[in-house]
């Protein structure tokens, strides 16, 4: 039972490390995750209002903001800002990253169950 936790574990490093290679080759160096101790919606919206994303999204309406949400072992969460591609269903490069210890809850409840939230 102790192989196949460890082989699952490494095939789950595996795929991580591919699709972190493959971004990092096609997008260029991915941003270092940006420590916070708490990040809310507003934080969110403000990121993309202030960013030159902002001047993306308004000239390209095939692209919308999106936040992706990743849980960690160490009870950080990940919440990577990026721009989604509806007429390639391709996530571009991520604009930000941060590694959150604590999660607004009104921010946790847009995700729901999922893992990415549409900004509008």
């Amino acid at each position: 039972m102790r192989t196949v936790v460890v082989g699952g574990i490494t095939l789950a490093v595996a795929s991580l490390a591919a699709v972190w290679f493959l971004l990092k080759n096609r997008h260029g160096t991915m941003p270092m995750p940006i420590k916070v101790d708490r990040l809310g919606v507003e934080d969110v919206v403000g990121f993309f209002k202030r960013t030159e994303s902002l001047g993306r999204l308004k000239v390209s309406p095939d692209k919308i903001a999106v936040a992706l949400k990743d849980t960690h072992d160490d009870g950080r969460t990940l919440i990577t800002l990026t721009l989604f591609d509806k007429a390639t269903n391709e996530v571009e490069k991520p604009l930000a990253i941060y590694s959150v210890k604590d999660v607004d809850v009104q921010l946790l409840n847009l995700f729901g169950d999922k893992d990415m939230l549409v900004i509008k």
